[in-house]
């Protein structure tokens, strides 16, 4: 990870939450979620969640936030540490599925 990819991740913190709990639910999809080929999750500060993926539309940085309204931000980070996409409003049974259909799904698989 850059340095300024790491000065970003601590720019774009908020409130603390259980990153545990969170990475939890992301791996209880199983195959869905190690098909991302996800990574090197590091807990910031239990203020953000952030992890390296190897999607099929993304291979890069995913981090995730809480914010202060009880929904979570995801934020699609390059390798060079620039923020490609930003998700705001997320509930906690929609962010599988945002992240997902960002990084590797491919609507013509069968599942």
């Amino acid at each position: 990870m850059t340095r300024k990819s790491i000065q970003l991740c601590r720019e774009l913190k908020e409130r603390e939450f259980d990153t545990r709990e969170t990475l939890q639910l992301l791996q209880g999809y199983q195959f869905r979620f190690w098909s991302w080929g996800a990574n090197g999750f590091t807990n910031l500060e239990n203020k953000g969640l952030l992890f390296k993926v190897q999607g099929h539309h993304h291979k890069g940085y995913v981090l995730i936030t809480l914010g202060y309204d009880d929904t979570y931000k995801v934020h699609i980070i390059s390798t060079q540490g620039n923020v490609k996409d930003t998700y705001e409003g997320i509930y906690f049974d929609m962010l599988f599925e945002t992240i997902d259909n960002r990084i590797e799904r491919i609507e013509e698989y069968v599942r």
